[in-house]
């Protein structure tokens, strides 16, 4: 299930495919999102990095900036 939500598949999908009630895979994020906390609360600190490379984040939300552009013009200024 996780695999499903970490592609970019959305709960009511994960709910069609796994047959889990979405209210099922949503306590299962919450408790995956807080084990998630702790593992980067408890992680590296302070770490001597000359930069960061986020070109899959960059991808990600400029390819959805663009696309909303195209799909809506102007009016797509609140929904990125």
């Amino acid at each position: 299930m996780a695999s499903l939500l970490c592609e970019g598949g959305n709960i009511r999908t994960a709910e069609r495919i796994a047959v889990i009630h979405c209210d099922t895979i949503m306590q299962f994020d919450v408790h995956t999102g807080a084990g998630c906390s702790r593992i980067t609360d408890d992680g590296p600190r302070n770490l001597p990095c000359q930069g960061m490379r986020v070109d899959e984040v960059w991808e990600f939300v400029g390819m959805k900036q663009e696309t909303a552009l195209r799909d809506h013009g102007n009016d797509a200024v609140g929904l990125c």
